[in-house]
Order: structure tokens, then C-alpha cells, then sequence
């Protein structure tokens, strides 16, 4: 079940640079500019998305950190997380040429483990797929929206 959360809307919203014939973006997380490359403009449009349609706070949002999975050391794409630093949705950025498979499944599936968060957002920018983690019965349950911040960040 693919929600559209029309994340070309929010294109309006990215800052560009060209510096050295090279283009950059603008991450307003991390306050400085990215090699600009499909994978780093979906991320960016999911930010976009939370900060101005979900009302996250950018206090609330964590960006390519590192984390120990499995003895591995392994690299999420967006985290959200409550004001007790605790993770609340974990969030897998492709491009849009990587379509949304059991592969990517499994990948945000392994970085959840140690971080348990309740909720997964995997996207390609085209393809954005949601869901809940009931840790009691051990299920996957799709969603067909996101819910607000409350819900998101209650706990």
C-alpha cells in the first residue's frame, strides 16, 4: 500500500549552490550544502514534508548516523525521535531509479532492531511505503497515512 505524500510539492523548498561547477543542496538539519545526487533530494523532500506538513520540530529529526547493527556498523537515513531521545520513526531514502523491494524491506528492518522504532517510512521519492511495529506480535502492519505529530511523537 504506496501512500502519495506528494513530496514534488516541496520542491519549491530546496536551496541550491553551484560552486565550482559543482551543484550543491541545502540541508537545513545539518546547516551546510550536499553533493546533489537522487538520493539526497528525496531525503531532503522528506524533510520538507515533516517540517511543514507533519509540524516536526528539525530538534526532533537525527540524519545519517551511525549505528552498531549485528556487530556491523551501519549508516540510517532520517531518524525521528520524542523528547525523551527515543526513536519513533526510522526513515529509508532511495532514489528514484531503486524501486522499494524485500531488499530495502530487510535493510530498515536490520537498522530497527537496537533502535525499535514504531513506525517505518521507506521512499524512493515515488514509492512511499508506512508502517506501524507491533513488537508484541512481532508484525509489520501497513499503514495508508502518517499520522500526526502527537501520535508520532507520544511517548
Amino acid at each position: 500500500m504506496s501512500l502519495d505524500l506528494r513530496l514534488d510539492s516541496y520542491q519549491d523548498q530546496l536551496k541550491f549552490s553551484k560552486k565550482e561547477n559543482k551543484i550543491k543542496l541545502y540541508d537545513p538539519i545539518r546547516k551546510k550544502y550536499y553533493i546533489n545526487q537522487p538520493e539526497e533530494i528525496v531525503r531532503q523532500l522528506i524533510i520538507q514534508y515533516l517540517i511543514l506538513e507533519k509540524k516536526i520540530s528539525s530538534n526532533h529529526i537525527a540524519i545519517e548516523k551511525q549505528i552498531h547493527v549485528m556487530g556491523m556498523e551501519k549508516r540510517f537515513d532520517l531518524l525521528i525521535f520524542n523528547k525523551k531521545m527515543e526513536p519513533r520513526m526510522l526513515i529509508e531514502c532511495k532514489a528514484p531509479s531503486v524501486q522499494i523491494d524485500q531488499k530495502v524491506v530487510d535493510q530498515i528492518a536490520l537498522y530497527n532492531i537496537d533502535l525499535k522504532a514504531p513506525y517505518l517510512l521507506l521512499s524512493n521519492g515515488i514509492q512511499n511505503l508506512f508502517f506501524h511495529i507491533d513488537f508484541t506480535s512481532k508484525r509489520a502492519i501497513a499503514l495508508d497515512h502518517i499520522p500526526d505529530k502527537t501520535i508520532l511523537l507520544n511517548h
